[in-house]
Protein backbone atom coordinates (compact mmCIF):
# COMPACT_ATOMS: atom_id res chain seq x y z
CA UNK A 1 0.00 0.00 0.00
CA UNK A 2 0.76 3.86 -0.53
CA UNK A 3 0.45 6.85 1.84
CA UNK A 4 1.35 10.33 1.01
CA UNK A 5 2.08 12.43 3.53
CA UNK A 6 2.44 16.41 3.33
CA UNK A 7 1.20 17.35 0.09
CA UNK A 8 2.47 20.30 -1.22
CA UNK A 9 1.17 21.64 -4.95
CA UNK A 10 2.30 25.02 -6.57
CA UNK A 11 1.26 26.51 -9.60
CA UNK A 12 3.62 28.06 -11.86
CA UNK A 13 3.11 29.30 -15.64
CA UNK A 14 1.52 25.81 -17.12
CA UNK A 15 3.59 23.40 -14.75
CA UNK A 16 2.17 22.51 -11.26
CA UNK A 17 5.20 21.81 -8.84
CA UNK A 18 4.36 18.30 -6.20
CA UNK A 19 6.19 17.89 -3.29
CA UNK A 20 5.09 15.05 -1.00
CA UNK A 21 6.61 12.13 1.35
CA UNK A 22 5.86 8.92 0.01
CA UNK A 23 5.53 5.82 2.45
CA UNK A 24 5.84 1.97 1.19
CA UNK A 25 3.10 0.38 3.45
CA UNK A 26 3.73 -2.64 1.68
CA UNK A 27 5.15 -5.87 1.95
CA UNK A 28 7.86 -5.67 -0.72
CA UNK A 29 10.92 -3.32 -0.82
CA UNK A 30 11.15 -0.90 -3.36
CA UNK A 31 13.91 -1.76 -5.36
CA UNK A 32 15.88 -0.73 -8.78
CA UNK A 33 13.15 -0.33 -11.35
CA UNK A 34 10.53 1.48 -9.26
CA UNK A 35 9.66 4.92 -10.42
CA UNK A 36 7.51 7.93 -9.31
CA UNK A 37 5.48 9.81 -12.22
CA UNK A 38 2.16 10.60 -13.60
CA UNK A 39 -0.31 10.66 -16.05
CA UNK A 40 -3.43 13.14 -17.58
CA UNK A 41 -6.85 12.62 -18.47
CA UNK A 42 -9.45 14.20 -19.46
CA UNK A 43 -12.31 15.00 -16.38
CA UNK A 44 -15.33 14.92 -18.65
CA UNK A 45 -14.38 11.41 -20.39
CA UNK A 46 -11.81 9.65 -18.26
CA UNK A 47 -9.37 9.78 -21.70
CA UNK A 48 -6.17 9.62 -21.45
CA UNK A 49 -4.00 12.47 -22.78
CA UNK A 50 -0.22 11.92 -21.93
CA UNK A 51 2.24 10.86 -19.78
CA UNK A 52 4.90 12.72 -17.67
CA UNK A 53 8.54 11.94 -17.04
CA UNK A 54 9.14 9.09 -14.72
CA UNK A 55 11.39 9.44 -11.87
CA UNK A 56 13.19 6.79 -10.40
CA UNK A 57 13.41 6.37 -6.55
CA UNK A 58 16.38 7.72 -4.80
CA UNK A 59 17.25 4.66 -3.40
CA UNK A 60 15.92 0.72 -2.35
CA UNK A 61 12.51 1.59 -0.02
CA UNK A 62 11.98 -0.94 2.75
CA UNK A 63 8.20 -1.63 3.63
CA UNK A 64 7.45 0.89 6.29
CA UNK A 65 10.17 3.51 4.83
CA UNK A 66 9.23 7.04 3.46
CA UNK A 67 10.97 9.15 0.75
CA UNK A 68 10.48 12.88 -0.10
CA UNK A 69 8.75 13.09 -4.08
CA UNK A 70 9.66 16.13 -5.98
CA UNK A 71 7.94 16.40 -9.58
CA UNK A 72 7.13 19.18 -12.10
CA UNK A 73 3.40 17.85 -13.60
CA UNK A 74 3.44 19.79 -17.05
CA UNK A 75 -0.27 20.40 -18.18
CA UNK A 76 -1.11 20.17 -21.56
CA UNK A 77 -1.48 23.69 -23.29
CA UNK A 78 -5.00 23.79 -24.99
CA UNK A 79 -7.22 25.68 -22.25
CA UNK A 80 -9.73 23.28 -20.04
CA UNK A 81 -9.82 20.97 -17.31
CA UNK A 82 -7.13 18.21 -16.24
CA UNK A 83 -7.16 15.33 -13.96
CA UNK A 84 -3.43 14.29 -12.82
CA UNK A 85 -2.90 10.38 -11.15
CA UNK A 86 0.22 10.92 -9.51
CA UNK A 87 1.54 7.53 -8.42
CA UNK A 88 4.88 4.98 -7.75
CA UNK A 89 5.23 2.38 -10.67
CA UNK A 90 6.73 -1.32 -10.41
CA UNK A 91 9.23 -2.20 -13.01
CA UNK A 92 7.18 -5.23 -13.87
CA UNK A 93 3.24 -4.43 -12.75
CA UNK A 94 3.26 -0.92 -13.57
CA UNK A 95 1.10 1.57 -12.25
CA UNK A 96 0.81 0.98 -8.82
CA UNK A 97 -3.06 2.91 -8.55
CA UNK A 98 -4.39 0.30 -11.64
CA UNK A 99 -3.98 -2.75 -8.91
CA UNK A 100 -5.99 -0.60 -6.60
CA UNK A 101 -3.32 1.62 -4.44
CA UNK A 102 -3.90 4.91 -3.55
CA UNK A 103 -2.95 7.60 -5.43
CA UNK A 104 -2.94 11.70 -5.49
CA UNK A 105 -5.19 12.75 -7.99
CA UNK A 106 -5.06 16.75 -8.58
CA UNK A 107 -7.37 18.34 -10.52
CA UNK A 108 -6.60 21.46 -12.74
CA UNK A 109 -7.44 24.25 -14.83
CA UNK A 110 -6.12 25.64 -17.62
CA UNK A 111 -6.59 28.96 -18.83
CA UNK A 112 -4.85 31.61 -20.93
CA UNK A 113 -1.64 30.01 -20.68
CA UNK A 114 -1.63 29.55 -16.76
CA UNK A 115 -2.64 26.27 -14.57
CA UNK A 116 -4.66 26.73 -11.80
CA UNK A 117 -4.73 23.84 -9.04
CA UNK A 118 -8.77 22.67 -8.22
CA UNK A 119 -8.55 20.00 -5.58
CA UNK A 120 -6.55 17.68 -4.92
CA UNK A 121 -7.25 14.12 -3.37
CA UNK A 122 -5.61 11.07 -1.77
CA UNK A 123 -8.03 8.57 -3.45
CA UNK A 124 -8.20 4.98 -5.83
CA UNK A 125 -10.02 4.18 -8.56
CA UNK A 126 -12.63 2.80 -7.55
CA UNK A 127 -13.15 6.45 -4.85
CA UNK A 128 -12.76 8.29 -8.03
CA UNK A 129 -15.30 5.67 -10.12
CA UNK A 130 -18.00 6.40 -7.02
CA UNK A 131 -17.50 9.65 -6.58
CA UNK A 132 -19.03 10.05 -10.33
CA UNK A 133 -21.98 8.10 -9.64
CA UNK A 134 -24.32 10.22 -8.54
CA UNK A 135 -24.34 12.62 -11.45
CA UNK A 136 -24.07 9.74 -13.83
CA UNK A 137 -27.14 8.61 -12.56
CA UNK A 138 -28.98 11.77 -13.17
CA UNK A 139 -27.62 12.56 -16.64
CA UNK A 140 -29.06 8.88 -17.17
CA UNK A 141 -32.09 9.81 -16.13
CA UNK A 142 -32.62 13.14 -17.31
CA UNK A 143 -30.57 13.05 -20.84
CA UNK A 144 -33.61 11.37 -22.59
CA UNK A 145 -36.29 14.35 -21.46
CA UNK A 146 -33.47 16.55 -21.81
CA UNK A 147 -32.95 15.20 -25.96
CA UNK A 148 -36.96 15.32 -26.30
CA UNK A 149 -36.77 18.84 -25.14
CA UNK A 150 -34.05 20.25 -27.45
CA UNK A 151 -35.20 18.36 -30.43
CA UNK A 152 -39.04 19.57 -29.84
CA UNK A 153 -39.05 21.45 -33.42
CA UNK A 154 -38.01 18.35 -35.31
CA UNK A 155 -40.21 15.82 -32.99
CA UNK A 156 -43.46 17.83 -33.85
CA UNK A 157 -42.12 17.73 -37.58
CA UNK A 158 -42.68 14.00 -37.47
CA UNK A 159 -45.08 11.95 -38.72
CA UNK A 160 -47.23 10.30 -35.94
CA UNK A 161 -49.63 9.04 -37.64
CA UNK A 162 -49.83 5.42 -35.25
CA UNK A 163 -50.44 8.08 -32.60
CA UNK A 164 -53.45 9.58 -31.41
CA UNK A 165 -53.90 13.34 -30.83
CA UNK A 166 -54.03 13.19 -27.19
CA UNK A 167 -51.21 10.61 -27.03
CA UNK A 168 -49.08 13.88 -29.00
CA UNK A 169 -49.97 16.55 -27.30
CA UNK A 170 -49.68 14.40 -23.75
CA UNK A 171 -45.79 13.27 -25.04
CA UNK A 172 -45.39 16.98 -25.95
CA UNK A 173 -46.50 18.29 -22.20
CA UNK A 174 -44.46 15.69 -20.89
CA UNK A 175 -41.42 16.29 -22.22
CA UNK A 176 -41.95 20.23 -21.89
CA UNK A 177 -42.63 19.94 -17.90
CA UNK A 178 -39.11 17.97 -17.67
CA UNK A 179 -37.05 19.86 -19.64
CA UNK A 180 -37.64 23.23 -16.98
CA UNK A 181 -36.11 21.04 -14.45
CA UNK A 182 -32.83 20.11 -16.40
CA UNK A 183 -29.59 20.76 -14.77
CA UNK A 184 -26.27 19.37 -15.82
Amino acid sequence: MVRYHDVELTASGSSIHLKCRVENDSGETWSKGFAFGYQIYDPATALFLTEGEWTPLPADISPGGVFDASLELKIPDGDGPYRVYVSPIHPQAGWLYTDGEPMLAVDAEMRGGRVHVVASRVTTLNGMRWRGLPGSIARTLIAPFADIWTHRRQAKSFDFAWMDRESKQKLYSLAQSRAGKVQF
